[in-house]
């Protein structure tokens, strides 16, 4: 089965030429853009989001570095040698720093498919996974709205799959967007919603640097050292 982040990208992204620089609004309008693939958050104002990428040259699509080298051969992109040399970490103040802190140090990732208006809830902190279906799309599309600066990615579970093994699958790609490697600083703490911890596979947490576990009336809670 096919990427859940190919969502007909070819049609504008295909033989583009990219430009690897530091957030740039296209609009005045706005103060973020997402990634064209995983729709993490650049922005150089909410605290947690992406400051450095890849972008078309009039800064209208935006690429993260994780997604850039997943799909670099498919669409044969192009990078601009003149722009491609910047930061991998830009320098935040001191009150960025510490609300950068508390808002990525922490990712949900909930793999019921009736969610719905719960995640609206003010219990749900921090960068949000969840499960793709009808429900939990139309309050996605509400939280957006009601808060931009919200990070809130959505995947499939695949044909057949169950959702202990949809969560042993998209723990990579999450922890891709959210290490230390991607941002500073990482996230630290993982809360699973929908699948309780003898259900998944340990040793893929344990392989990502998570130590402790701490079984949730919801599903479990997973601590890096």
């Amino acid at each position: 089965m096919e990427d859940w982040r190919l969502q007909g990208q070819e049609e504008y992204l295909q033989n583009a030429i990219l430009e690897r620089k530091r957030y740039r609004r296209y609009s005045q309008s706005w103060d973020h853009d997402h990634c064209e693939f995983c729709w993490e958050k650049f922005s150089l104002e909410i605290p947690g989001a992406l400051q450095v990428g890849y972008a078309t040259t009039d800064n209208d699509r935006w690429i993260c570095d994780a997604c850039f080298e997943d799909f670099k051969s498919r669409f044969n992109w192009t990078v601009n040698p003149g722009c491609h040399d910047v930061p991998e970490r830009l320098e935040l103040t001191s009150v960025q720093a510490m609300q950068a802190e508390e808002t990525s140090s922490r990712v949900v990732l909930i793999l019921e498919a009736d969610f719905g208006e719960k995640i609206l809830s003010s219990a749900i902190t921090g960068a949000v996974w969840v499960v793709d279906s009808e429900k939990n799309r139309l309050y996605v599309e509400k939280a957006r709205r009601l808060d931009a600066s919200r990070s809130i990615t959505t995947f499939p579970v695949r044909e057949g799959e169950s959702l202990a093994s949809a969560c042993d699958r998209i723990i990579w790609a999450l922890d891709e967007h959210h290490n230390e490697q991607s941002r500073t600083p990482g996230y630290r703490e993982l809360e699973v919603i929908g699948v309780s911890l003898p259900d998944v596979f340990e040793p893929i947490f344990r392989d990502l640097n998570f130590t402790r576990f701490v079984a949730t009336k919801t599903g479990f809670l997973a601590t890096k050292e």
